[in-house]
C-alpha cells in the first residue's frame, strides 16, 4: 500500500511538472520571437526612413529646402546623433567641402544607428 501511494504521488508530480516546463519553454520562445519581430520591424522602419531622408536631401541640395514631413521625421523620430549631424549639414555660411563632410557624417550616423539595431538583434541569439 505504501509503495502504491508513493508511486501515485511520484507519477502525479511528474505529470504535473511536464506541462509546467512545456508552458515555461513556450512562454520564453514566444517572448523571444515577439522581441525579435519587434526589433526587425523597427530596423526595417528606420532603414526605409533613412533612405527616404537621404533621397530628399540629395534631391534638394541646391535649394536647401526639405519637405516638412522629412524635417519632422528628423526632429521627432530620429536619434539625437542624427539630428545633430543634420543641423551641422544645414548650417548657413559653410563651404561646399564642409557641407559634403557634414553630409557624410549624417549618412554615417544613420548607418551607425542601423548597425546598432542589427547588433541588438544579434544579441538576442547570444543570450
Amino acid at each position: 500500500m505504501n509503495d502504491t501511494l508513493l508511486g501515485v504521488i511520484v507519477g502525479g508530480l511528474i505529470g504535473w511538472i511536464a506541462p509546467l516546463l512545456t508552458l515555461r519553454y513556450g512562454e520564453r520562445r514566444w517572448k523571444f520571437e515577439a522581441n525579435l519581430a519587434h526589433l526587425k520591424s523597427e530596423r526595417d522602419k528606420f532603414a526605409t526612413l533613412y533612405e527616404k531622408t537621404i533621397e530628399n536631401i540629395e534631391s534638394n541640395v541646391g535649394s536647401r529646402e526639405l519637405p516638412i514631413k522629412t524635417l519632422a521625421d528628423i526632429i521627432v523620430l530620429m536619434p539625437s546623433e542624427i539630428s545633430k549631424a543634420f543641423d551641422s549639414y544645414f548650417e548657413p555660411n559653410i563651404t561646399d567641402e564642409v557641407r559634403k563632410t557634414n553630409f557624410l557624417e549624417l549618412v554615417a550616423a544613420m548607418k551607425r544607428d542601423l548597425r546598432n539595431r542589427d547588433n541588438a538583434i544579434a544579441a538576442l541569439f547570444i543570450k
